[in-house]
Protein backbone atom coordinates (compact mmCIF):
# COMPACT_ATOMS: atom_id res chain seq x y z
CA UNK A 1 0.00 0.00 0.00
CA UNK A 2 1.15 3.63 -0.86
CA UNK A 3 1.81 5.45 2.58
CA UNK A 4 -0.19 8.84 3.08
CA UNK A 5 3.00 10.66 1.99
CA UNK A 6 3.71 9.63 -1.40
CA UNK A 7 0.06 10.47 -2.29
CA UNK A 8 0.33 13.41 -4.89
CA UNK A 9 -3.14 15.01 -2.98
CA UNK A 10 -0.56 14.69 0.33
CA UNK A 11 2.19 16.09 -1.76
CA UNK A 12 0.35 19.25 -3.24
CA UNK A 13 -0.59 20.28 0.38
CA UNK A 14 2.95 19.66 1.62
CA UNK A 15 4.55 22.22 -1.09
CA UNK A 16 1.74 24.73 -0.02
CA UNK A 17 2.63 24.37 3.79
CA UNK A 18 6.27 24.86 2.74
CA UNK A 19 5.58 28.01 0.67
CA UNK A 20 2.86 29.19 3.47
CA UNK A 21 5.88 28.89 6.07
CA UNK A 22 8.54 30.18 4.33
CA UNK A 23 6.53 33.32 3.64
CA UNK A 24 5.69 33.39 7.35
CA UNK A 25 9.49 33.40 8.37
CA UNK A 26 10.18 36.23 5.89
CA UNK A 27 6.98 38.66 6.89
CA UNK A 28 7.92 38.11 10.69
CA UNK A 29 11.40 37.86 10.25
CA UNK A 30 11.95 34.46 11.90
CA UNK A 31 15.36 32.79 11.71
CA UNK A 32 14.24 29.44 11.99
CA UNK A 33 11.60 26.67 12.46
CA UNK A 34 11.18 22.40 12.93
CA UNK A 35 7.80 21.29 11.95
CA UNK A 36 6.74 17.98 11.50
CA UNK A 37 3.17 16.32 10.73
CA UNK A 38 1.79 13.09 12.49
CA UNK A 39 -0.61 10.39 10.93
CA UNK A 40 -2.22 8.54 12.84
CA UNK A 41 0.55 8.63 15.46
CA UNK A 42 3.35 8.41 12.97
CA UNK A 43 5.55 10.75 11.59
CA UNK A 44 5.28 11.08 8.16
CA UNK A 45 6.93 14.38 7.17
CA UNK A 46 9.70 16.68 8.92
CA UNK A 47 11.37 19.39 8.03
CA UNK A 48 13.79 22.38 9.59
CA UNK A 49 13.51 25.50 7.97
CA UNK A 50 16.22 28.63 8.00
CA UNK A 51 18.94 28.57 10.72
CA UNK A 52 18.89 27.73 14.29
CA UNK A 53 21.33 29.98 14.96
CA UNK A 54 22.07 33.05 13.22
CA UNK A 55 25.73 33.95 13.84
CA UNK A 56 26.77 30.62 13.19
CA UNK A 57 24.99 29.58 10.17
CA UNK A 58 23.80 26.18 11.80
CA UNK A 59 20.55 25.59 9.85
CA UNK A 60 17.10 24.21 11.82
CA UNK A 61 16.56 20.31 11.07
CA UNK A 62 14.20 18.23 12.20
CA UNK A 63 16.48 17.69 14.92
CA UNK A 64 16.52 20.81 16.63
CA UNK A 65 15.10 21.39 19.49
CA UNK A 66 13.75 24.57 21.07
CA UNK A 67 12.99 26.21 24.17
CA UNK A 68 9.03 25.37 24.89
CA UNK A 69 8.28 28.03 27.63
CA UNK A 70 4.74 27.95 28.59
CA UNK A 71 4.04 24.73 27.03
CA UNK A 72 5.03 23.18 30.34
CA UNK A 73 1.69 24.57 31.71
CA UNK A 74 0.05 21.77 29.20
CA UNK A 75 2.31 19.51 31.41
CA UNK A 76 1.54 20.23 34.82
CA UNK A 77 -1.99 20.41 33.67
CA UNK A 78 -1.95 17.15 32.33
CA UNK A 79 -0.06 15.91 35.65
CA UNK A 80 -3.28 17.48 37.99
CA UNK A 81 -5.51 15.96 35.78
CA UNK A 82 -4.27 12.22 36.08
CA UNK A 83 -3.79 12.51 39.94
CA UNK A 84 -7.43 13.06 39.80
CA UNK A 85 -7.79 10.31 37.96
CA UNK A 86 -5.43 8.12 40.12
CA UNK A 87 -8.10 9.26 42.99
CA UNK A 88 -5.14 11.27 44.85
CA UNK A 89 -6.98 14.51 44.76
CA UNK A 90 -9.78 16.52 43.59
CA UNK A 91 -10.09 19.68 41.46
CA UNK A 92 -12.19 21.29 43.75
CA UNK A 93 -9.53 20.40 46.50
CA UNK A 94 -8.34 24.13 48.18
CA UNK A 95 -4.39 24.39 47.46
CA UNK A 96 -3.87 24.45 51.39
CA UNK A 97 -4.74 20.91 51.53
CA UNK A 98 -2.09 19.74 49.53
CA UNK A 99 0.03 22.93 50.44
CA UNK A 100 0.17 23.95 54.13
CA UNK A 101 2.56 26.89 53.26
CA UNK A 102 0.24 28.53 50.58
CA UNK A 103 -0.49 31.43 52.33
CA UNK A 104 -1.19 35.64 50.83
CA UNK A 105 -2.45 38.50 51.21
CA UNK A 106 -6.57 37.81 50.44
CA UNK A 107 -7.73 41.41 49.64
CA UNK A 108 -11.00 39.31 49.11
CA UNK A 109 -11.85 37.19 51.80
CA UNK A 110 -15.16 36.71 51.12
CA UNK A 111 -13.92 35.14 47.41
CA UNK A 112 -13.72 31.15 47.59
CA UNK A 113 -10.78 29.12 48.77
CA UNK A 114 -8.58 29.00 45.92
CA UNK A 115 -8.36 25.39 44.20
CA UNK A 116 -6.43 23.77 42.13
CA UNK A 117 -9.01 23.89 39.17
CA UNK A 118 -8.42 27.82 39.89
CA UNK A 119 -5.03 27.10 39.43
CA UNK A 120 -4.69 25.25 35.87
CA UNK A 121 -7.14 27.42 34.41
CA UNK A 122 -5.51 30.92 35.39
CA UNK A 123 -8.61 32.05 37.80
CA UNK A 124 -6.69 32.27 41.24
CA UNK A 125 -6.71 36.24 41.14
CA UNK A 126 -2.71 35.49 42.09
CA UNK A 127 -0.29 37.97 40.18
CA UNK A 128 1.23 36.71 37.38
CA UNK A 129 4.68 36.55 38.62
CA UNK A 130 6.60 36.10 42.15
CA UNK A 131 7.58 39.61 42.91
CA UNK A 132 11.60 39.46 41.51
CA UNK A 133 12.64 41.45 38.41
CA UNK A 134 13.40 37.76 36.98
CA UNK A 135 12.62 39.23 33.64
CA UNK A 136 14.85 41.75 33.49
CA UNK A 137 18.33 39.77 34.84
CA UNK A 138 17.12 36.05 34.16
CA UNK A 139 18.21 35.53 38.06
CA UNK A 140 15.35 33.16 38.62
CA UNK A 141 14.32 32.36 42.10
CA UNK A 142 14.67 29.47 43.84
CA UNK A 143 11.29 27.26 44.95
CA UNK A 144 11.89 28.30 48.43
CA UNK A 145 12.44 31.86 47.58
CA UNK A 146 9.17 31.60 45.35
CA UNK A 147 7.22 29.94 49.10
CA UNK A 148 9.00 32.30 51.55
CA UNK A 149 8.07 35.71 49.34
CA UNK A 150 4.37 34.15 48.63
CA UNK A 151 3.25 35.60 52.03
CA UNK A 152 4.00 38.89 51.16
CA UNK A 153 2.11 39.04 47.89
CA UNK A 154 -1.58 39.78 47.23
CA UNK A 155 -4.08 39.23 44.78
CA UNK A 156 -4.92 40.94 42.16
CA UNK A 157 -8.58 39.45 42.04
CA UNK A 158 -11.32 37.55 43.93
CA UNK A 159 -10.76 34.05 43.06
CA UNK A 160 -13.41 32.67 40.39
CA UNK A 161 -14.46 35.68 38.82
CA UNK A 162 -11.71 36.81 36.18
CA UNK A 163 -9.20 35.23 33.88
CA UNK A 164 -5.78 36.46 34.74
CA UNK A 165 -2.46 34.59 33.17
CA UNK A 166 0.24 33.40 36.13
CA UNK A 167 3.01 31.47 36.08
CA UNK A 168 2.88 32.01 39.85
CA UNK A 169 -0.44 29.74 39.92
CA UNK A 170 1.41 27.18 37.70
CA UNK A 171 4.25 27.08 39.77
CA UNK A 172 2.08 26.35 42.81
CA UNK A 173 0.13 24.05 40.70
CA UNK A 174 3.80 22.18 40.19
CA UNK A 175 4.36 22.02 44.04
CA UNK A 176 0.89 20.38 44.46
CA UNK A 177 2.03 17.74 41.28
CA UNK A 178 5.19 16.93 43.07
CA UNK A 179 3.40 17.04 46.90
CA UNK A 180 0.81 14.50 45.90
CA UNK A 181 3.02 12.28 43.71
CA UNK A 182 6.07 12.07 46.43
CA UNK A 183 8.10 12.66 43.53
CA UNK A 184 9.71 15.65 42.33
CA UNK A 185 8.58 17.24 39.42
CA UNK A 186 11.05 16.86 36.73
CA UNK A 187 10.76 12.59 37.90
CA UNK A 188 6.93 13.07 38.08
CA UNK A 189 6.50 14.54 34.26
CA UNK A 190 9.12 12.15 33.03
CA UNK A 191 7.80 8.76 33.92
CA UNK A 192 4.27 9.47 33.77
CA UNK A 193 4.08 12.09 30.90
CA UNK A 194 7.25 11.94 28.53
CA UNK A 195 8.42 8.74 28.80
CA UNK A 196 5.27 7.11 27.80
CA UNK A 197 4.66 9.38 25.11
CA UNK A 198 8.85 8.74 23.94
CA UNK A 199 9.75 12.15 23.85
CA UNK A 200 13.07 11.66 23.93
CA UNK A 201 14.20 15.49 23.30
CA UNK A 202 11.39 16.93 25.46
CA UNK A 203 13.24 17.45 29.08
CA UNK A 204 12.53 19.45 32.35
CA UNK A 205 16.48 20.42 32.40
CA UNK A 206 18.39 20.33 29.64
CA UNK A 207 20.85 17.36 29.19
CA UNK A 208 24.26 18.30 28.52
CA UNK A 209 23.72 15.69 25.20
CA UNK A 210 21.21 18.05 24.13
CA UNK A 211 22.39 21.17 24.22
CA UNK A 212 24.44 21.30 20.56
CA UNK A 213 21.08 20.91 19.37
CA UNK A 214 19.05 23.84 21.12
CA UNK A 215 18.17 26.84 19.04
CA UNK A 216 19.44 30.06 19.58
CA UNK A 217 16.19 32.19 21.22
CA UNK A 218 16.01 35.70 19.30
CA UNK A 219 13.28 37.91 19.71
Amino acid sequence: MKSVIESVEVADRLRMIEAWIESLMHKKSMPGMSVGVLYDRELVWARGFGLADVEAQIPATPQTIYRIASITKTFTATAIMQLRDRGLLQLDDPVCRHLPWFRFHNRFPEAPEVTLRHLITHTSGLPRESPFPYWNDFNFPTREKMIESLTGQENTFPSETRWKYSNLALSIAGEVVAAVSGQPYHEYIYEHILEPLWMESTSVFLPEGHRSRLAVGYG
